[in-house]
């Protein structure tokens, strides 16, 4: 009774995807995980059965390669492979941090104790060593896998300048970008942004000390009137997501505070986690559906799903961008962002919305030193 694993690639036209397989011992018993994704982009996990015994798990691993096989996929696809964690699909010790969003006019009143750095389009991850290896964890602490490329990078980068550090980053797929540092040898265990942010500019140094600086992207804060001043117009232009604002003084919490708090974040688009309805017959387009105020799905619009994309399975959930939402009605011009395995049912809710002419809430900023 041995794990198995395999690596699978399927290169179609424009779409270039992989799949990869794991037949692991989890808890006593066997397990079958699953990772799919396009090439180079963050793999979300499939759970395809847990708690088994190693012939059933066997049977779900066969059954799962042989369908994939027979769907075009190969073990003898040229690129990029796939990096899984020992721990896939198991809570981990990483608990995210998690924002209120204000507007741009809010973020311009902030005063200069605040640190600012640009907002990325990925998907959240912890990355930290343990005594049996480098954790990758998802936003709601499950372990999950990550690119080769940015395995090999981390496992460097620990070795040669950062034994058991705790990264809080954002997975690009080929890359990361780092935007926090958790725990480090050189900080106290509540140690504020600034000083975290002294720690990841000495870190980001380092990095290009190893070469693994391609891979580990460290976006290093800058104070609010600089960012304003220097950095804000050109996000804006080339249609970045968005910034994140941190108070000096402020540590690192998990979770989200009801309102305010000393962690914000800005987006210059919207977005929102949709359930996917009926697909329509003979287009490449779902339905979409949130929650109303009586926890009743709705339907919200349809959406598109792009020739590179598979078309999402009735009942997933996905992002997806949009410019505005009408009261009572759909979500105006919504672009298909990518499926998440990370958030609850209960997070696809119609108060999520911005509508048209409504402006974003204000937040209450009481909790914020100075203010």
């Amino acid at each position: 009774m041995e794990p198995k694993s395999i690596n699978l690639f399927k290169t179609e036209g424009s779409s270039d995807k992989v799949y990869n397989v794991e037949l692991k011992q989890l808890d006593g018993t066997w397990a079958v995980h699953a990772f799919n994704g396009r090439r180079g982009k963050p793999l979300k996990l499939q759970n395809k059965g847990e708690g088994l015994d190693y012939g059933a798990a066997l049977a779900i691993f066969d059954k799962t390669v042989k369908s994939k096989i027979k769907g075009g996929y190969t073990e003898h696809e040229d690129g990029v492979s796939f990096s899984s964690s020992a721990f896939a699909g198991e809570k981990t010790a990483f608990r995210a941090q998690l924002l209120n969003e204000i507007t741009l006019e809010e973020a311009l009143q902030l005063g200069d104790e605040w640190l600012v750095q640009e907002k990325h389009d990925g998907e959240r991850r912890g990355l930290y060593e343990s005594d049996d290896g480098p954790i990758y964890a998802n936003r709601d602490g499950i372990a999950t896998g990550v690119q080769t490329t940015i395995d090999a990078a981390f496992r460097q980068f620990c070795a040669f300048a950062a034994p058991g550090v705790h990264l809080d980053a954002e997975d690009m797929g080929d890359h990361v970008q780092v935007f926090d540092v958790i725990k480090h040898t050189t900080l106290s265990e509540n140690a504020t942004f600034g000083e975290r942010a002294d720690c990841l500019a000495m870190l980001a140094d380092l990095s290009h000390d190893t070469g693994s600086n391609a891979t580990l992207r460290f976006n290093v804060p800058v104070p609010a009137p600089e960012f304003f001043r220097t950095r804000l117009a050109e996000i804006q232009e080339r249609g970045g997501e968005g910034f994140v604002l941190r108070h000096r003084d402020s540590v690192y919490t998990p979770g989200r505070p009801h309102s305010g708090g000393m962690a914000l974040k800005v987006k210059f688009w919207k977005d929102v986690t949709c359930r996917v309805g009926q697909s329509r017959e003979g287009k490449r387009s779902v339905g979409l559906e949130l929650l109303d105020e009586s926890n009743a799905w709705t339907a919200v619009g349809n959406v598109t799903i792009p020739a590179n994309a598979d078309i999402p399975a009735q009942g997933s959930l996905i992002d997806v961008k949009y410019l505005y939402a009408y009261q009572g009605g759909s979500i105006y011009q919504p672009t298909f962002k990518c499926v998440r395995t990370d958030i609850p049912e209960e997070d696809c809710r119609m108060d999520r919305l911005h509508y048209k002419g409504e402006a974003a809430p204000l937040r209450e900023m009481d909790d914020a030193p100075g203010m």
